[in-house]
């Protein structure tokens, strides 16, 4: 079974929801939803993916991403941008982004941020 599979088998059934109901609201057959739990069919569209994704209030990268084992994994991110003001650690963020392009280890990008906040508060 693919991890989509598992994962699509797992929402609906967090959600106490049907195959039957889950295939009503995506506008597709119930055997269609069967198939995809077992991973019977090639590929459902990024369109039928999205949907699903919408519907289950979950990223549309977490049904995509075969590394992701956990929904809760997946959603640290969007738990911390709730947790934060997104727009006042944009600026954060992208330079977290920009350090990672550029090689800079977790640990070293900890030790900037480190001394970047000994200067601040000793000055």
């Amino acid at each position: 079974m693919s991890k989509l599979g598992i994962k699509l088998k797992a929402l609906r059934k967090m959600e106490k929801m049907t195959t039957n109901e889950l295939a009503e609201k995506l506008g597709v057959s119930q055997p269609y939803i069967s198939q995809i739990e077992r991973d019977q069919d090639r590929a459902p569209s990024a369109k039928l993916i999205r949907n699903i994704a919408d519907i289950f209030n979950v990223p549309y990268g977490f049904l995509l991403d075969d590394k992701v084992l956990t929904l809760s994994e997946y959603n640290a991110e969007q738990s911390l941008d709730k947790m934060l003001d997104g727009k006042r650690y944009i600026p954060y963020f992208v330079v977290v982004d920009k350090a990672i392009d550029k090689g800079i280890s977790p640990q070293e990008l900890e030790e900037a941020l480190s001394f970047i906040h000994k200067m601040k508060t000793s000055s």
